[in-house]
């Protein structure tokens, strides 16, 4: 799912199965650092990001009916970026500036939304819903948030919210890294 190197360590996010659950874990050096979910309900991790001595891991976990977006940081959850109403997914998250930014996606009921949430506020909606939409990727630069999607069967780029096509649609994409 992701890996991060931060010296001559390497942290991985993702999840292990126990039981019948996903358990979101995240790991350094090939061993297991943090057991983000106690296993009750599914949860996975998308992305790891590391700053210093602090670990930040973005994903989600199940509330018993629907997904919820969250961070955690160093092992503990840090926030919910969704009220778990609607199913929803953080896929990537950056720190800069002791700012935290995620993407992903919330459903409006009928399409997922692909969103950008800095800190536990959502900063803006990339998509207006009408399609199948997702942020799988962000990146932080010069006060400048690019991320890396997609939009109905559209590969997306965007900076801040404007978007750029990187496929003509006439084949499905995603664009999943930047």
């Amino acid at each position: 799912r992701s890996v991060f190197v931060a010296g001559s360590n390497i942290y991985t996010a993702g999840y292990e199965i126990k039981g019948m659950k996903y358990v979101a874990k995240v790991w350094k050096n090939g061993n297991e650092l943090f057991v983000l979910t106690d296993g009750s309900n599914n949860a996975d991790t998308y992305s790891v990001f590391v700053v210093g001595e602090d670990v930040y891991t973005a994903g989600y976990e199940n509330n018993g009916t629907k997904e919820v977006a969250k961070v955690w940081k160093n092992g503990k959850e840090l926030y919910d970026l969704t009220d778990g109403t609607k199913r929803a997914e953080a896929r990537s998250v950056f720190v800069v500036g002791g700012d935290v930014y995620t993407s992903g996606y919330e459903s409006n009921g009928s399409n997922n939304v692909a969103k950008v949430w800095k800190n536990d506020n959502e900063l803006y909606a990339l998509t207006d819903g009408s399609n199948d939409a997702s942020a799988k990727s962000v990146f932080v630069a010069d006060d400048k948030v690019y991320t890396a999607g997609y939009d109905g069967s559209v590969a997306k780029l965007w900076k801040n919210k404007s978007a750029t096509d990187l496929t003509d649609g006439s084949h499905y994409a995603k664009a999943k890294s930047i």
